[in-house]
């Protein structure tokens, strides 16, 4: 088991019938299909301007570039022998 920070959207309407408390805990399952959304996107609408932010826009960018600069520095030359 691993923990995970994520950020959910809840409708309202659940929200009142079912109110979250501080100490919940949840057994969540991720649905890791292919999808033809774009990594990173959300299918969560910002419920208000407060609620959004572009923080994350160029993190996935970001990862793969560090994840390509590694590979590329630990890649043994065929040559340098």
């Amino acid at each position: 088991m691993e923990r995970v920070p994520v950020r959910i959207a809840l409708q309202k309407e659940e929200i009142l019938i079912n109110p979250i408390r501080p100490g919940l805990s949840t057994m969540t399952s991720i649905d890791v299909r292919e999808s033809e959304q774009p990594l990173g996107a959300s299918l969560a609408a910002v419920s208000s301007q407060e609620y959004e932010t572009d923080i994350f826009v160029d993190e996935l960018a970001d990862a793969e570039a560090k994840a390509q600069e590694i590979i590329m520095d630990n890649v043994i030359q065929k040559n340098a022998h």
